[in-house]
């Protein structure tokens, strides 16, 4: 009987996953609740957030360095540590005695049948007394809707999108940032992008909308192709939503004919920021404007909400303000790429920053907003950078970054 039904070993994980890929803040175990979500390779991780007194401390009002980082394998708790100010120079050391600090607690673990890619929250919507569900991306195409079952206290699917078809596929070859996805600021839609130059759209119910244990926060998803739904945009490399619109809009940064460094003397500034409107009735894109003559190495986007609006794209040696289809300022980071800025592109250029000689991945790289006008940058090296827009109306005339 052991011949004639064999069992092997496919996979033994020795080892669990430790490094955190994605991270979520949002209302999962109950509504109102304040989680985070982590994701590490296939594990799902649910913390809840909670304020508890400070235990201990120094003689003289310090925060401690890292022995303050408590963590106990029994309650699987830690604390956070506490950025402070200067006033311990003012003889305000009695100001943090007794103080609530922030702490995580393990609300749930789960292993996962494969490694999460992306998630997103999808919001319940204020006042509406549910919790929010969390959707997740898996390669090669697919999203799973999970929710918080209290009862059980586990994880249980609403739903599985699942996109790998052939006629999807079109010998496209997936990418690194195949199965990324991006969530629409006024909760209408969520994209996924998947085989390259393609988004599947996923629609969100209004809040209130439908009520009943059964009800679906969604409704039937779609695939639009940029190459061939009277986009003509090719190779993206990158979107983003943008706020302020009636209907749910995109930013695409894409590479219509792709360059290297290689050919920089012949084909320099290549990339484009493509705007598109999702009509989500006909399940159709339309182009609202575009950005052309972008430096070739710009890799990401980041939506600025308003007043400034549009979006920063992000390259290694520059960082460029686009807003409705025309850029306002091109930020560069080193000598080098202040001189490889082509004569099209010399009128927006920005030197504040071309003593920092730094160098972005962006695609490694995490970007923050803090503020209508602040970013906060970590670098791939683990370096923080506050990044500033200096302008009037949507003409942003200066970018400045500082390191913190």
């Amino acid at each position: 009987d052991t011949m004639r039904d064999p069992v092997y070993t496919y996979c033994r994980e020795v080892v669990p996953p430790s490094v955190v890929e994605q991270a979520v803040s949002l209302s999962f175990t109950r509504p109102r609740a304040n989680n985070l979500a982590l994701a590490r390779g296939n594990l799902l991780e649910i913390y809840d957030v909670e304020l508890a007194i400070k235990r201990g401390g120094g003689d003289d009002g310090e925060v401690p360095g890292d022995e303050y980082m408590y963590r106990d394998s029994t309650t699987e708790e830690f604390d956070l540590p506490m950025i402070r100010d200067d006033t311990k120079k003012h003889g305000a050391r009695d100001k943090f005695e007794g103080a609530k600090q922030p702490q995580l607690r393990l609300a749930g673990r789960w292993s996962l049948h494969g490694r999460i890619v992306d998630m997103q929250a999808v919001r319940s919507g204020k006042g509406q007394g549910a919790a929010d569900r969390l959707l997740l991306s898996f390669a090669e195409a697919k999203m799973s809707l999970i929710a918080f079952d209290s009862s059980t206290q586990g994880i249980v699917t609403e739903s599985i999108h699942y996109y790998e078809h052939d006629s999807l596929r079109q010998h496209t070859f997936n990418d690194a940032h195949t199965c990324t996805m991006r969530a629409d600021p006024e909760r209408r839609c969520i994209a996924l992008r998947l085989y390259g130059d393609q988004l599947a759209i996923l629609p969100l119910a209004e809040p209130g909308a439908a009520a009943g244990a059964d009800a679906k926060p969604y409704t039937d998803s779609f695939v639009v192709d940029m190459r061939t739904d009277g986009v003509s945009v090719r190779n993206v490399r990158d979107f983003v939503f943008l706020s302020g619109y009636l209907e749910p809009t995109l930013a695409l940064l894409h590479e219509q004919a792709p360059s290297w460094a290689g050919r920089v003397e012949d084909s320099r500034d290549t990339c484009s920021v493509t705007v598109v409107s999702l009509d989500m009735s006909r399940r159709a894109v339309s182009v609202l404007n575009s950005a052309s003559r972008l430096p070739y190495d710009c890799q990401a986007l980041l939506a600025v909400p308003d007043p400034l609006g549009g979006v920063l794209a992000l390259a290694t040696s520059s960082i460029t303000h686009i807003a409705n289809g025309t850029v306002s300022c091109i930020s560069v980071l080193s000598h080098a790429a202040a001189r490889g800025i082509g004569a099209g592109m010399a009128s927006y250029l920005d030197r504040t920053n071309v003593e920092l000689e730094l160098s972005l991945d962006p695609r490694s790289s995490r970007y923050v907003l803090v503020g209508p006008s602040t970013v906060a940058l970590w670098t791939q090296c683990g370096h923080v950078f506050l990044l500033r827009l200096a302008g009037t109306g949507r003409l942003v005339k200066r970018i400045a970054l500082r390191q913190v």
